[in-house]
This record gives structure tokens, C-alpha cells and sequence, in this order.
């Protein structure tokens, strides 16, 4: 009697399990690049931390913000401890957050960044997400000219919000010992060194 419910309660967990993955595909996603593949760094534990992470200010508009230098206004996951010019991302996904000030026009967010391609690694492609909305994707090519890595974020996504939540969806990552550069296993997809927030014009 005591294996029977033992079991009941096994299957109950494992079912209960199941459902949960099963409503929640994201979830799911996590825990598999994270717990099997090893394709992200951050956990999901981490990553809800990250969102619920209360910012002190906002940054403010036309200045250039080297991201090598702490500042608590911006905050990174995914990404390498500050460099003297820069933060490299490792492996799938990567995220930044800031706060914007009140502003009534759309913005543009320009960065300012290298993608790790070469002659072992020919391709990255970034896809660019703003508080869960896809606004761009960038495609890097060994031997190639950058595409313009800047998006336009529209006013009305800021209508409810100031919280800007950029999330990099990175394919082509790869670590230079894999590609027989040295001993760094870190996956790599690009070197971010700055970035600017600025209203776009308006057309007259």
C-alpha cells in the first residue's frame, strides 16, 4: 500500500512537472540551454532576478556610455565582467536594461560593438528583442561591411514604461579554443564597447 502511494505521489510530481513545461515553453527553453546544452550562462533563477532588479535612475539621452565602466543605472546579464573597453556576450543570450527618461518620441538606440567572426567562425547572426517586442536582427559575415547595429524603440512601447529590457538572441557563437585560438572557452558572439540613446527627428 505504502509503493502504491509512493507512486501515485511520484507520477502526481511528474505529471505536475510535465503541465508546468508544458504551459510555460520558455521555461522549458531555460532549463534545457542552461541545465543541458550549456548554450546560456545565466539560470532562470538569475534571470528573474534580472528582471525584478530595481534601477536607481535613468540614463540620460546623447551620451555615449562605455560599457567597460560600472555604472548601476545599466545592467548586463550574459555578458563578460567589465573590460577596460568593453564586455564580450557568452553563448546564446545575452541582456542589458536600463531606464529612460520621460520622452515623447520615438528613440533610437545606437551600439557600437565588434562580432566575433573570422576565418573559423564566418558568420553571427543577432536577433534584438525590447521588452519582449523583435526590432532587428543583425547579420554579421566574415569579409563584410557591420550592418547598422541601432533600432528604433516607437513612443508607444514607452507609453506605459521607461524600462528598456533589450534581450540579444545570439547564433554563430563560438569559443576561440574551439577554433584552435587559444585556451578561452568562453562562447563568444560580439564585443560591446558603447552605446547612445537619442530622440529621432521628426519629419516635417
Amino acid at each position: 500500500m505504502k509503493m502504491r502511494t509512493v507512486m501515485i505521489i511520484l507520477i502526481a510530481i511528474l505529471y505536475g512537472i510535465v503541465m508546468y513545461f508544458v504551459l510555460n515553453p520558455d521555461a522549458y527553453g531555460a532549463y534545457v540551454d542552461y541545465y543541458l546544452f550549456h548554450s546560456r550562462v545565466f539560470s532562470r533563477h538569475d534571470e528573474k532576478a534580472f528582471e525584478r532588479h530595481t534601477l536607481p535612475g535613468s540614463i540620460e539621452l546623447y551620451k555615449t556610455y562605455h560599457v567597460g565602466k560600472n555604472d548601476p543605472r545599466i545592467t548586463y546579464l550574459g555578458f563578460s565582467t567589465n573590460q577596460t573597453s568593453g564586455r564580450w556576450t557568452h553563448g546564446k543570450y545575452a541582456k542589458m536594461a536600463f531606464e529612460l527618461p520621460k520622452i515623447t518620441t520615438d528613440v533610437i538606440v545606437r551600439f557600437h560593438l565588434n562580432p566575433y567572426v573570422n576565418t573559423h567562425n564566418q558568420r553571427v547572426d543577432v536577433e534584438v528583442f525590447v521588452n519582449g517586442v523583435n526590432l532587428d536582427i543583425w547579420n554579421f559575415r566574415e569579409r563584410k561591411s557591420l550592418p547598422r547595429t541601432e533600432f528604433v524603440i516607437p513612443k508607444k512601447m514607452l507609453k506605459d514604461t521607461h524600462r528598456i529590457n533589450i534581450d540579444f538572441k545570439i547564433k554563430g557563437y563560438a569559443s576561440p579554443k574551439q577554433l584552435g585560438y587559444g585556451n578561452n572557452n568562453n562562447k563568444l558572439g560580439f564585443f560591446l564597447k558603447e552605446f547612445e540613446v537619442v530622440p529621432k527627428p521628426t519629419s516635417r
